[in-house]
């Protein structure tokens, strides 16, 4: 697994050599080849992942923007 960051947020097209499995606002998730996927979270990319970092990756990108958008309830009871 390797990770780096782009420099827009702004999704245009797939990485090289990889085609689009899903989109959900800021979060892709990309596949080139039978078990090498990436995940790219605004800037950040995620990249040479296998299914199971990929589902690892994924989900926390999802959730994440989920708490951010206010519709995951996060907080632990008693935080503020």
């Amino acid at each position: 697994m390797r990770f780096y960051f782009t420099d827009s947020m702004t999704y245009e097209k797939p990485e090289p050599h990889h085609t689009l499995c899903l989109q959900v606002a800021d979060v892709t998730l990309q596949q080139r080849g039978r078990n090498h996927f990436l995940v790219r979270y605004g800037k950040q990319v995620d990249a040479e992942l296998d299914y199971a970092m990929a589902t690892e990756r994924l989900g926390m990108a999802l959730m994440h923007q989920a708490a951010c958008n206010g519709t995951l309830e996060n907080r632990m009871p008693g935080e503020l």
